[in-house]
């Protein structure tokens, strides 16, 4: 009698074993598609940040060309000013 209760308590242990066992391969497998699109999230994100810093930098450059294009164009208007004003 004492040694079927012990085949029995095995058995359930046994059966426990197994579901615990499927709930961590479970959750293993759900780490692992989470740890997956967080490294494509990252991915993007750095790629985006590569981005914005390259058109950044351009808008600076196109700043700085716009701002040189200006005091060229005030310069020649002043020198156009001080040769009669008018191209009649």
């Amino acid at each position: 009698m004492k040694h079927e209760g012990l085949e029995v308590q095995e058995a359930r242990l046994e059966e426990r074993l197994q579901e615990v066992n499927q709930q961590l391969s479970t959750r293993n497998e759900e780490h692992a598609t989470l740890k997956s699109e967080l490294e494509a999230q990252w991915g993007h994100t750095e790629s985006a940040g590569n981005k914005i810093e390259t058109l950044e930098k351009g808008l600076v450059e196109l700043v700085q060309e716009r701002d040189g294009l200006k005091l060229e164009l005030d310069e020649l208007e002043a020198r156009i000013g001080k040769h009669g004003g008018g191209l009649e």
